[in-house]
C-alpha cells in the first residue's frame, strides 16, 4: 500500500489521533471539530496449506480472530487572520487484532479422501505485520498475552517489525491449537489520510498474517511458511 504524501499540518493532525490524544491543531488552524467517528470491525477465519512429501503429511492451518480499526472525519477550522479554507480530513488508523487463534489439522494428503495422521512433534509460529511495510511502526500488546514484538523477514515487506507467538509440542497429535483469548495487538499509526470524500471510500488498512511450521514424523523433518491473504478494513461508505 503506497502511503499518501502528507503536508506538515496533516502530519501534526495524524500524529495526534494516532497517539489517542488530539493535540492542539496545526499553526494554520484555530480549532478542530470531529464531524463523525467510529470503528470498523471484521471477524475472520482464513485457511492455508503446508504440503510435505518428505514427511508424507498435509497440514491445514487456520487463523481466526477479530480485526478492528478506527476512523474519523475531522474539520480543521482556520484562524480568521489567514485566508485558508476549512479542510475536512478523513482518516483510518490504529488497526488492531483481537483474540488471534491458530489451529492445525494434520492429514496424510491434501486431496479428497484424506485421513487424519499424527506428527511426532511440531513447532508453529503465527506472525502479523502492517502491510505499510515500515520498520518504524510501534506495536502495542495487551498485558495478558504471550505474543512478543521483534524484527522478522516477512513474505511481502522484507524485514519489518512483527507481533508473533511460537509454540512447540512433542505430543503425537493430529491437531494443535494456539489460543489467545485476552490478547489485543495494536499498530499505533495513521495508515491513511485523505481530503476527499470519494477518495476516503477507497481507503483501507491491512494486517498481513503468516505462519511458520516445522513438523516431524519420526526422524524426518520439514518446515516452511504458510501465507494468507491480508486482513483488510475499509473506511465506511
Amino acid at each position: 500500500m503506497k502511503r499518501p504524501f502528507l503536508t506538515g499540518a496533516v502530519v501534526a493532525f495524524a500524529t495526534a489521533i494516532a497517539s489517542g490524544v488530539l493535540a492542539a491543531p496545526p499553526a494554520t488552524a484555530e480549532s478542530s471539530k470531529t464531524v463523525a467517528s467510529g470503528a470498523v470491525t471484521r471477524d475472520f477465519t482464513v485457511q492455508g496449506t503446508f504440503r510435505s512429501a518428505d514427511i508424507k503429511r498435509c497440514l491445514i492451518v487456520f487463523l481466526s480472530g477479530t480485526a478492528k480499526a478506527d476512523w474519523a472525519e475531522i474539520q480543521m477550522i482556520p484562524s480568521y487572520t489567514n485566508n485558508y479554507d476549512t479542510t475536512t480530513y478523513y482518516s483510518l488508523y490504529s488497526p488492531r487484532l483481537y483474540r488471534p487463534r491458530l489451529a492445525v489439522l494434520v492429514y496424510d494428503k491434501c486431496g479428497s479422501g484424506r485421513k487424519l495422521k499424527k506428527l511426532t512433534q511440531l513447532t508453529f509460529r503465527q506472525s502479523y505485520y502492517a502491510t505499510l511495510c515500515t520498520e518504524n511502526v510501534s506495536i502495542g500488546l495487551s498485558a495478558s498475552t504471550s505474543f512478543s514484538v521483534g524484527l522478522s523477514v516477512t513474505p511481502s515487506c522484507g524485514r519489518v517489525k512483527v507481533a508473533e507467538r511460537e509454540s512447540f509440542s512433542q505430543k503425537k497429535r493430529s491437531d494443535y491449537v494456539q489460543s489467545h483469548t485476552g490478547t489485543v495487538i495494536t499498530w499505533k499509526l495513521v495508515d491513511e489520510v485523505r481530503t476527499s470524500p470519494s477518495a476516503a471510500k477507497d481507503m483501507k488498512v491491512c494486517i498481513d498474517p503468516f505462519v511458520y511450521v516445522n513438523a516431524a514424523v519420526g526422524g524426518n523433518f520439514d518446515n516452511g511458511d504458510v501465507n494468507f491473504k491480508a486482513l483488510c478494513l475499509k473506511y465506511p461508505s
